[in-house]
């Protein structure tokens, strides 16, 4: 990997001349000091291996490319640079398979994140339109029974109106029939 175009994660000044980390084994061995600012940083600790930006100190991934800057040794759990081939501390070799992954296992993490987050807003969406839905349902539901009642009244209404209309047909007729019947009976 080539150190070019590092800069400062303090002042943003260009560095030169750069010890690589993997040159150091331990903590402290690349140390960069800062011409411009004084700033003082431990390559072990700051420099992506991936795109070599110069991280701040306490970074755990880089601020560029997102990849891991330090990996813990999984036999003695100390963090380690994440470009070594063996650990600053037990000497183990760290497993190189592992970032060559890593890239990609980042991605699938991020992409399925994205998924579930996706899936959630999904699933309040369609809570609120199904909410929505039976809202304008039971709202036409209460619209249809109140013009059921509405008709079953005026139905009933004219029902009335014609049975009176009846009533006052037949005692019309019975009227007619007592009329004509007195009329005859005093005409003979």
């Amino acid at each position: 990997m080539q150190l070019q175009d590092v800069e400062c994660p303090s002042c943003g000044a260009p560095v030169a001349n750069l010890p690589h980390p993997s040159a150091a084994g331990t903590p402290g061995e690349a140390l960069f000091h800062c011409r411009f600012c004084g700033t003082q940083v431990d390559l072990n600790r700051a420099l992506c291996p991936h795109c070599a930006l110069l991280n701040r100190e306490r970074e755990r991934s880089c601020g560029r490319c997102g990849s891991q800057i330090v990996r813990v040794c999984p036999f003695c759990k100390q963090e380690n640079w994440a470009g070594n081939e063996s650990c600053i501390q037990c000497g183990r070799t760290l497993d190189l398979l592992e970032i060559m992954i890593q890239p990609a296992s980042r991605d699938t993490r991020a992409r399925l994140e994205a998924q579930r987050r996706q899936a959630r807003l999904l699933k309040a969406q369609e809570e609120h339109a199904s909410e929505a839905r039976l809202a304008r349902l039971w709202e036409m539901e209460h619209q249809r029974v109140e013009g059921i009642a509405r008709d079953t009244g005026e139905k009933q209404r004219r029902e009335r109106l014609v049975l009176a209309g009846i009533v006052l047909v037949i005692a019309f007729t019975v009227l007619l029939v007592i009329g004509v019947l007195v009329v005859s009976g005093l005409g003979s």
